[in-house]
Parts: structure tokens; C-alpha cells; sequence
């Protein structure tokens, strides 16, 4: 191996440069043997990749790992809020920047020897974000000093009204244990909270309030108001989860049906994808919805956006008669590849609502 491992630091450091075959070599290793080290520790999450790229960091392995780009640039639609619902394949180069950074200032590392090895993508954000936390101590894992605790949930609701940003979303995380009859002073208290962060300017701390809406159990009709003020937020991922939490706690309305077709025009994967979520709650589309609709359809088959396919083929059984024919109308002429693919994914749908007994 070109380089030397520091057992007392946990850390590599390589002495040439490498190419693609032998970083990912070497890559694939070090993973065998942390996957190893994770299962004889019986940690829970070892079978999800991205937790296991994060355990390589974490052991000060990482570099070999973040000299290779193992995610798609185009990605899914991913919710950044619900990571336990879908969690993404591998470690991205942002969230490994900020995973280095951590080992780094944990270690109280200002200028790590390793930092040179590092791909520009993850080198800028990296240090970055090191910076940031010498700067603030905005961190949740202070070190090892001082593990994640067990807190009730009173103390969680503290956690949430404390001054770092990691530690507010750490306590509205845990808004889902609330519990089963919690009474008007809990639920006002929660909702104080999260009113509180929707008006914040920091828009992770906005998603993560909203995020604890859709978890919790939070009955205060406050709430829905905010989130519809929100639906019009100036930053697309806050109004689309917005919509999102609208439509997931019923309080979507005619406005937000309306605010919900606009989203369909968006470049953002994410923005497209809260917006059918929340027209597909229903059987009845605002009537200017269904060009918004036939357009957006029209660019995933353009795109080939397999995903998105299959998410409108299913949205339009329920928002047309004869959603077959509602394609050929729109492709047969012009676009007859278009009506095959479009057709094709319908009929995958419609194969998903077979019982077989």
C-alpha cells in the first residue's frame, strides 16, 4: 500500500498519487473491513451503504473513499429531511466534506495532513465547514466526552430552543416519540417551537421543523396556517416540503392545489415531486393543472426519468377516465416514442393494483 497508517490517530496518509483502479482498490478494502468492524460491534446500520461510508470517515479511512464519486449527479428526489424513509446508496461529496470536517475538529485538527489528498469538490466545502466549527462549536457530538444521551421528551424540547443549529434539529428529530395522549400545554409548547423555526432564516432549520410536523403528532391549527404562508417560500425545497407536509397532514386546500400545479414547471426534481405528491391526494385536478401536468410528463419521457414516469402514470389513473387514451391525444401524433414508454409505464402501474391471492 503507498502510505502509512497511524494506529494511535486511526488515520492513513498516502505518499503518491493514485489513480482511479488502485483508489477504488484500496477503496474496497478498507469498506470490507469496516463493514467487519461495524457488524462485530452489532451496530444497526450496517447494511445501509451511505452509513458505512460514514464509518470509514469516521475511523479516519476516508480518504480513499473520497477520491471516488460513487452518486449520480442527477440523483433522485430524495427528502434530505427523511433520510430513514429512503436513504440515498452512497455518501455524497457535501455530506463526506462535513463527515471529514467532523473527524477533523473532533481531533482539534485545524489543518489536517491529509486535507492535500482531497478531490477539489470535497477539499473547498471541507475546510469550509472546519472552519465553521472552530468557529461556532455548532455540533450536537462535542467528542467522545460526552454521548448522545437518552433524554426524555421534555428534554428533547429543550434541545430544540437551544442556541446551535445541529442541536435545534437534533431535538425536532425526536419530535416523532412524542407521545400517544400528550396534553394542550405539550402539544402548545411543540407548536411554539416550530412556529418559531418556520420563521427562522435558516432554511435547514425551516425543512427540519417542517419535517417534525409531518412525524409528530402536533394538533394546533396554527400549523396549518404557517405551512401555507411557507407553500410560497422564496426557496424552492421549503415551499415543495411545505406542500408536502400539507398534503400529508390533510390540510391541502383549493390554494394549495393551485400553488401545487405552479411546482410542476420547476427545474428542481424535488419541487416537481411534492407537487404531484400533493395533486395525486386527489381524484379532481384544478382544471390548469393538467396542461402543468402533460407538460411535466412530456419532459420526464423526454428526459428518460424512469421514476417520474411511473410516478404521473400512476397520478393519472386517478386524474383522468381513460388515461391511455388522454396519452395518445398528447403523443400519438408528434411523439410516437414517447406514447410506447408512457403506455408501457401505465401498464406497469396498473399491475402494482393486482392482488394475487
Amino acid at each position: 500500500m503507498p502510505g502509512t497508517y497511524d494506529a494511535d490517530t486511526r488515520t492513513i496518509t498516502l505518499t503518491s498519487q493514485w489513480d482511479g483502479t488502485q483508489s477504488l482498490s484500496v477503496a474496497t478494502v478498507i469498506n470490507f473491513v469496516v463493514v467487519d468492524l461495524l457488524t462485530q460491534s452489532e451496530f444497526p446500520g450496517t447494511h445501509l451503504p451511505e452509513i458505512v461510508d460514514l464509518a470509514v470517515i469516521a475511523t479516519g479511512l476516508g480518504v480513499p473513499r473520497c477520491q471516488i464519486d460513487l452518486v449520480s449527479k442527477s440523483g433522485t428526489f430524495w427528502d434530505t429531511t427523511a433520510w430513514e424513509v429512503l436513504p440515498p446508496p452512497f455518501v455524497g461529496a457535501q455530506k463526506a466534506a462535513y463527515a471529514l470536517a467532523m473527524v477533523s475538529w473532533v481531533r482539534q485538527e485545524k489543518s489536517p495532513p491529509w486535507k492535500d489528498e482531497l478531490t477539489t469538490e470535497i477539499a473547498g466545502p471541507m475546510n469550509k465547514s472546519l472552519k465553521h466549527l472552530f468557529k461556532t462549536g455548532d455540533s450536537f457530538f462535542p467528542g467522545p466526552e460526552k454521548p448522545i444521551a437518552n433524554f426524555s421528551q421534555q428534554q428533547w424540547l429543550q434541545l430544540a430552543n437551544e442556541t446551535t443549529v445541529s442541536s435545534q434539529i437534533i431535538g425536532l428529530r425526536h419530535c416523532i416519540n412524542a407521545p400517544e395522549n400528550s396534553d394542550a400545554h405539550w402539544q402548545s409548547q411543540w407548536a411554539d417551537v416550530l412556529i418559531e423555526n418556520f420563521r427562522s432564516n435558516n432554511n435547514d432549520l425551516i425543512l427540519h421543523s417542517i419535517a417534525a410536523v409531518e412525524r409528530g403528532r402536533i394538533e394546533d391549527p396554527r400549523i396549518g396556517d404557517e405551512l401555507v404562508v411557507l407553500a410560497e417560500h422564496r426557496a424552492d425545497r421549503v415551499k415543495a416540503k411545505a406542500i408536502i407536509a400539507l398534503t400529508r397532514i390533510g390540510k391541502l386546500d383549493s390554494t394549495g392545489m393551485e400553488m401545487a400545479a405552479k411546482m410542476l414547471d420547476s427545474r428542481e426534481k424535488f419541487v416537481i415531486f411534492a407537487g404531484v405528491l400533493a395533486l395525486s391526494s386527489t381524484d379532481e385536478v384544478p382544471e390548469q393543472a393538467l396542461p402543468s401536468l402533460d407538460r411535466a410528463l412530456a419532459r420526464s419521457l423526454a428526459n428518460c426519468d424512469q421514476e417520474f414516469i411511473n410516478l404521473f402514470a400512476s397520478g393519472y389513473r386517478q386524474w383522468v377516465a381513460d388515461p391511455a387514451e388522454h396519452f395518445r391525444g398528447l403523443f400519438e401524433a408528434d411523439s410516437p416514442e414517447y406514447l410506447e414508454i408512457a403506455l408501457d409505464a401505465l401498464e406497469g402501474v396498473g399491475e402494482q393494483f393486482v392482488s394475487i391471492e
